[in-house]
């Protein structure tokens, strides 16, 4: 379905962008409500962005 939508057709690029702005609100949620040092936000999405992907 995908192929219909030539915006949508680069998967990759299409999750980066939908995700960017949830990304940046979650981090901001984190750093600022729960107190989450930024590091130690940084490193730990850093550890699961690299483990997620290569569990499927």
């Amino acid at each position: 379905m995908l192929e219909r939508l030539p915006w949508l057709a680069d998967s990759g690029f299409t999750a980066h962008a939908l995700l960017a702005a949830t990304r940046a609100d979650l981090g901001e949620h984190l750093v600022r409500h729960e107190r989450v040092p930024r590091e130690e936000l940084r490193d730990r999405l850093a550890h699961f962005t690299t483990r997620v992907p290569s569990s499927h």
